[in-house]
Order: structure tokens, then C-alpha cells, then sequence
């Protein structure tokens, strides 16, 4: 299967499809997990 890129509208440079969505996906998820790392840190233990 051939490469698919797009092309930055702005800049001209060219971004090989797959990478365009999988860091928009890295983006969410990052964000996601940064958010919800407070909220672990200030979660009490439970004793074992």
C-alpha cells in the first residue's frame, strides 16, 4: 500500500497520514492521563 500524506496548509510540509492521527490520539491521551494524575496522587491507600 502506497503512502497517503497530507499537507500542512500553512507551512507546506507533508505529514504521512498515519502520523497525523495516531498523534492526535497521543495528544488526547496524554492530556487524559495529566489530568487524572492528581486525582490518583490525592487518593487515600487502602492498608493491605
Amino acid at each position: 500500500m502506497p503512502d497517503k500524506y497530507i499537507t500542512c496548509p500553512k507551512c507546506r510540509h507533508k505529514i504521512q497520514l498515519t502520523e497525523a492521527f495516531t498523534h492526535e490520539i497521543e495528544e488526547k491521551l496524554r492530556a487524559q492521563f495529566e489530568s487524572e494524575i492528581p486525582k490518583l496522587n490525592n487518593y487515600p491507600e487502602e492498608p493491605l
